[in-house]
């Protein structure tokens, strides 16, 4: 098959709010694009990763334990900072309700999403759209503690 006319699925996060994925999502589908390939972006909803979460509770409990466990000085940190910023919110929740908006408003212009949006976790993998070619990405996939391993964006859906 000719590269130029792949259809090239993209499963990464693409949904938080957080100017470095956006910028590399949106990186990679222009470069695929540049290229002469057709990608999409898997709409793999953040509720599928919550319920993931939520099944393996015990596990992502004893991962943050050990965590804490190897570097308590940088928990104790982000803890702080976790309380500072949930105060701040309440003072500046307009602010962040704009940013937010704005967030999904470049997603809606800029991102090709799959029609499909994944909203489970096995929806994914009892679902799984067609594509001549899949790519898995971000840094954040290998990043057990916001994954907590999920095997989907592994490609584990992928045939």
């Amino acid at each position: 098959m000719n590269i130029k006319k792949m259809k090239i699925g993209i499963i990464t996060y693409h949904e938080p709010i957080s100017y470095g994925a956006h910028l590399q999502c949106l990186g990679l589908q222009m470069y695929l694009k540049e290229i002469g390939c057709n990608p999409e972006i898997i709409n793999y909803s953040k509720k599928a990763y919550l319920e993931l979460r939520n099944t393996k509770r015990t596990k992502t409990l004893i991962n943050r334990i050990l965590n804490v466990l190897k570097d308590p000085i940088t928990f104790l940190k982000a803890k702080n900072n976790a309380k500072k910023i949930e105060k701040e919110k309440k003072k500046f929740k307009e602010l962040l309700n704009d940013r937010n908006r704005k967030f999904e408003e470049f997603e809606k212009m800029y991102y090709i999403l799959s029609k499909k949006r994944y909203e489970k976790y096995s929806e994914l993998k009892e679902n799984c759209p067609e594509y001549d070619a899949y790519i898995c990405g971000s840094d954040q996939i290998w990043n057990p503690s916001f994954n907590d391993m999920d095997d989907n964006y592994f490609l584990g859906f992928a045939p």
